[in-house]
């Protein structure tokens, strides 16, 4: 009898240490698939933060080009203003030449006979009309 108990009390002993081996391999196998989420998880957030960094990155570097665009640009149309105006101005001074001559011939003329005067009046008079092509404005 002593020898049943025996195996009785092994066979116990046996079981409780299966469930407690069993119980420790079931823990291992999930921490160790909770580790690998955890790190692939990691992985991702750490590999979001670096797209982020370049796509800010990028964006810094767009809207510097879009900077250096648009100073060309306004310095292009600047360029192109000033050049219409120089122009203009051009116009300007020589109307102003021949309005001045036709003055001074006319002060010259008055000097001499009525019929003169009215001849060359009307045709030595300049017209001031300003140029339609040159324009100030763009």
């Amino acid at each position: 009898m002593w020898l049943g108990a025996d195996f009785q009390s092994e066979r116990k002993t046996q079981i409780s240490t299966g469930k407690k081996v069993s119980l420790a391999v079931r823990q291992f196998h999930k921490s160790k698939e909770s580790r690998r989420m955890r790190e692939m998880a990691e992985f991702e957030l750490k590999r979001r933060r670096l797209a982020n960094r370049m796509a800010r990155d990028v964006r810094s570097w767009w809207t510097k080009v879009e900077r250096v665009i648009s100073y060309k640009q306004k310095v292009n149309a600047d360029a192109k203003r000033r050049k219409e105006m120089d122009k203009h101005l051009v116009f300007l001074v020589k109307q102003t030449e021949r309005y001045g001559k036709s003055l001074a011939e006319r002060h010259a003329l008055e000097g001499g006979d009525a019929a003169a005067t009215a001849a060359t009046t009307e045709s030595d008079a300049v017209a001031i009309v300003p140029d339609e092509h040159l324009s100030i404005e763009e």
